[in-house]
């Protein structure tokens, strides 16, 4: 009876416990996009059981030969349509689609019997990794990974040896299964990926292109009626009218000012000067006397893919008492999105831009900022109308929800290192030059001492930048009373705080020396995750900050918190590298906030451990290196030498290897039992094929047994009556015949033996090389490869 391939019985129980870890594995993956920590451990229970279940009916229609659980799979199939319409209508797409992949995944698995299910079920599988892949932002995912990849690879060892093992009926019946074939999938498995993880470590990777469309989506659809109707039309079509912000416009035009509900937009105080941004007063009862703030400084609050970090501004303040920070121009210009894209400058032909998506994933972002970076061309946003204030902040009709992603192009060239807004002029310097009415005297003297002899405005606010920063030190234990800012106190007493006081002592002091500045909040989103290619922006990178304007330049971004670093785009270099420079970014801050708790000590360990590889990575290149100028020097003294003993060493190998293989098998074939004349023909003719195959007379895979006897003895025609014996006596094994009497287990093993011990013509060393450049030219016949011609016997 000829069985078709792939419709072979599945029958191990290893197989099926294989192939449900590797279920799991994907469809938590899948899960993990999603859910919540505690959300995520249902899924893994739920999801679990249900696989389970159907596994379990695919293994016993397999153990009891029944066709399929059609009553099952169609139930499982049609839960999996109806959550698919009902998530395409109250969800994304790809949402549904993926839901609809897990239940088919389900109803496979419940008619899981043969070899082709299982194959379109691993294939299945794989797709719902690669989706998973290609959204988590999430380093976990490569737990999920690892344990799918064990779980397939042990699962195709184990499908791989039972299906040899039922091709073969003569290794059914006459050979006993003792392999342990779960073990030999993992020590399959465990090479390959420490050969992967190493090639991942250490080879360099280029950055990415990003190529490709924007993106746009969310839970939520940001729309409002209201600001629709206060839309008043901006003329884009004059590039002059964009080459500065809509602050330069609203001297020309009276500026809508937002609906009631938009709280954000109002006038604010100091109090909430990092609202949503940074450590504000939701947060501060959590803050302890010495600034430590437990179990939410490392929370991530935003995904970020781009060409380098960014800063991505929030709110703009200009006013300053000398306590607090205000906004002066509350007023606010609505504009219409086409299909959610919003030109907020018009491109210049010679540019080239830079794409950044950014997906907001904490609760801490709910305020109705669109966190952009400085000079930004144009949006990408889920919604229909936005505003946008005199600052060139832009703002969104609702709370910006988690989930939510929109994308911007900004100008991909910028000053060495410096984020900046092109403007060509302020309109009103006044507010960016005001200054308290009661400012010590000695802060402009301390400016003044700093930039002397200076006269470019961009040279002095480089000095004031610098002398901050190497100057004073960052601590976070004063967050506690950011309602208020001593600066005073901080330039001349403590010289220590945190990022408010350093933005309000560089403003400050650059207003002093006639260079319009202002405060900016955000975030710094500058800690690249090497492992899922996303820059992370949490809670402790709420950040202030400061752009002064630059003559013929515009708002140029200075930074004068040494803690935090202006965004560059570094070069590639070794993810093992990258990656202990992560985890000791996420360790200091870890310990800042939080010292000596469970999550600092789990990002120290991980930055040891990383710092420790590299160090015995660059060791083991350096002695590498030496171990190989030593033997070029060895080889240069003693080539000659050293080339004719390896020559000689390499003949006598040669002819070593085929007399111990001869050995070998003469060995094993007189070490078997005489009392089974199959199970000795069965190890003979392997024995014997393995030989004829090492001295170059293999079998062809199209030929038959008599074909293949035909050739051998045709080539070696003093073995004709052994091959005659043998490979009769094997074909009919194969075809359940009876073998002749006088075919015994001692003449089959006496046959084997003449054959195994043949003088055959050892080919000299490089033969197979030379073999096809001697039939070239003409000095030697081809006879490698067979022929059908057989002479008549």
């Amino acid at each position: 009876m000829t069985v078709m391939a792939g419709s072979e019985r599945l029958v191990s129980p290893k197989l099926y416990v294989s192939l449900f870890i590797a279920l799991l594995a994907s469809v938590t993956a899948q899960a993990s996009l999603r859910a919540s920590l505690f959300e995520l451990q249902l899924h893994i229970v739920g999801w679990g059981v249900l696989l389970a279940l159907g596994l379990t009916a695919g293994w016993v229609a397999a153990k009891s030969r029944h066709d399929d659980n059609n009553g099952i799979q169609n139930v499982a199939a049609l839960i999996g349509i109806i959550v698919f319409i009902y998530q395409s209508m109250n969800n994304s797409m790809e949402v549904a689609l993926s839901l609809l992949l897990v239940w088919l995944l389900i109803a496979m698995a419940t008619s899981l019997t043969n070899r082709r299910t299982l194959y379109f079920t691993l294939l299945a599988s794989f797709c719902l990794i690669l989706y998973a892949v290609s959204l988590s932002k999430e380093s976990l995912l490569l737990i999920y990974i690892l344990i799918y990849f064990m779980a397939v690879v042990v699962t195709l060892v184990i499908d791989y040896h039972s299906a040899r093992t039922h091709q073969s009926l003569a290794a059914s019946r006459y050979q006993k299964n003792t392999l342990p074939v779960t073990r030999i999938g993992l020590v399959i498995g465990l090479p390959i990926i420490l050969v992967t993880s190493a090639i991942y470590l250490l080879v360099p990777r280029p950055a990415a292109t990003h190529y490709g469309f924007f993106l746009a989506g969310g839970d939520n659809y940001y729309h409002d009626g209201k600001w629709q109707e206060q839309i008043q039309e901006i003329d884009i079509k004059q590039p002059e009218s964009h080459s500065n912000s809509i602050e330069e416009q609203s001297s020309n035009q009276k500026l809508q000012t937002p609906p009631e509900n938009t709280s954000d937009l109002e006038t604010v105080d100091s109090s909430q000067l990092n609202h949503d941004f940074s450590l504000n007063d939701s947060l501060r009862p959590e803050i302890d006397s010495e600034g430590n703030l437990p179990g939410i400084a490392n929370e991530i609050v935003l995904y970020m893919q781009g060409a380098r970090g960014q800063y991505l501004r929030g709110t703009v303040f200009d006013q300053f008492d000398g306590q607090s920070w205000h906004t002066l121009d509350q007023q606010t210009a609505k504009l219409r999105l086409d299909n959610g894209k919003l030109i907020l400058k018009q491109s210049q032909n010679h540019e080239t831009y830079n794409q950044y998506t950014i997906t907001t994933r904490h609760t801490l972002l709910g305020s109705n900022v669109i966190l952009v970076p400085p000079e930004s061309v144009e949006l990408r946003f889920p919604g229909s109308v936005v505003a946008q204030d005199a600052y060139g902040v832009l703002y969104s009709p609702k709370p910006i929800k988690p989930k939510t992603i929109y994308s911007v192009h900004t100008p991909a060239q910028l000053l060495p290192g410096r984020p900046y807004i092109k403007q060509t002029t302020v309109p009103d310097k006044s507010r960016y030059l005001q200054l308290p009415k009661q400012l010590p005297a000695r802060i402009k003297e301390l400016s003044n001492q700093l930039t002397s002899g200076l006269e470019l405005s961009l040279d002095k606010a480089l000095v004031l930048e610098d002398y901050l920063r190497k100057e004073f030190k960052f601590s976070y234990q004063t967050v506690i009373s950011q309602n208020k800012i001593p600066l005073d106190d901080f330039l001349f007493k403590t010289k220590y705080g945190h990022c408010e006081y350093f933005a309000t002592a560089l403003a400050i002091l650059l207003r002093t020396q006639d260079i319009p500045a202002r405060l900016v909040t955000g975030y710094s989103v500058t800690t690249f995750n090497p492992i899922t290619g996303y820059y992370e922006a949490r809670v402790l990178d709420g950040h202030a900050w400061v752009e002064a304007w630059i003559a013929g330049t515009g708002w140029v971004t200075f930074e004068p918190t040494a803690a935090y670093a202006l965004p560059k785009e570094t070069p590639p270099s070794a993810p093992a590298k990258a990656m202990q420079d992560y985890y000791e970014r996420l360790s200091v801050a870890a310990n800042q906030f939080s010292p000596g708790s469970a999550e600092a000590t789990l990002y120290a360990s991980l930055k040891w451990f990383f710092e420790k590889f590299n160090q015995f990575i660059h060791t083991t290149w350096q002695a590498l290196g030496s171990a190989l100028n030593a033997i070029q020097s060895f080889l240069v003294a003693n080539g000659w030498w050293i080339c004719l003993v390896g020559i000689l060493g390499y003949i006598v190998n040669h002819y070593l290897f085929y007399r111990i293989k001869t050995l070998l098998a003469c060995y094993r074939v007189k070490q078997l039992a005489d009392t089974d004349s199959k199970h000795v023909l069965f190890h003979c003719y392997h024995e014997m094929e393995s030989m004829l195959n090492l001295h170059g007379l293999p079998r062809d895979p199209s030929w038959t047994l008599r074909q293949y006897k035909r050739e051998l003895s045709r080539k070696i025609p003093e073995l004709k009556d052994n091959f005659n014996l043998i490979c009769t006596a094997y074909n009919a094994l194969r075809y359940n015949s009876e073998l002749s009497e006088n075919t015994t287990a001692e003449t089959i093993k006496t046959a084997t033996l003449e054959i195994l011990k043949h003088p055959y013509q050892i080919p000299f060393p490089a033969q197979k090389l030379l073999e096809p450049l001697l039939v070239s030219l003409g000095y030697r016949q081809d006879n490698s490869s067979p022929t059908n011609q057989y002479p008549q016997h």
